[in-house]
């Protein structure tokens, strides 16, 4: 065999083992992110409420619509929680603004409605470990109201 068949042969080798790995890796490139399983939530609740109004704030309160420890809640751009699919004893709480980290609820309800949607990132506490975690949420501007879902990032 010429140098140049031993050059091809080595070629298609690679090729044929770059596919296999590649084929055997695929997992990798579909697993869900949180921010893409948020971004799935939101999508999802204001789908329904498109269809169903506002009734669909009692599915979120109820937890219907939380997938794990992901979870739906509404705010209004006043930021006033509306709905909430882990504590709703917070709904209608004025005084329940959660400290953002990159932004100011100044900057929300100012561009929300222009840009329809943003990642807001916040500390969060949560009343039953009495716990603060860094979150980060998916917030989407739709008919007045923020529809909004996130995630732990600690």
């Amino acid at each position: 065999m010429k140098w140049y068949g031993i050059l091809a042969l080595l070629f298609m080798i690679g090729i044929l083992g770059g596919i296999v790995y590649v084929g055997i890796n695929t997992d990798k490139f579909y697993e869900k992110s949180p921010e893409s399983e948020a971004i799935a939530i939101v999508n999802n609740v204001i789908s329904l409420y498109q269809k169903e109004g506002s009734d669909i704030f009692e599915k979120i309160n109820n937890k219907e619509l939380n997938q794990g420890e992901l979870y739906p809640f509404v705010i209004d751009t006043d930021l006033i929680v509306r709905a909430h699919g882990s504590n709703p004893d917070i709904i209608g709480d004025p005084k329940y603004i959660p400290k953002f980290t990159n932004t100011t609820p100044e900057i929300i309800t100012q561009t929300i409605a222009d840009v329809h949607f943003m990642w807001v990132e916040y500390t969060h506490h949560d009343k039953e470990t009495g716990e603060s975690h860094l979150k980060r949420s998916y917030f989407v501007y739709e008919d007045g109201y923020i529809f909004a879902s996130g995630f732990n990032l600690e």
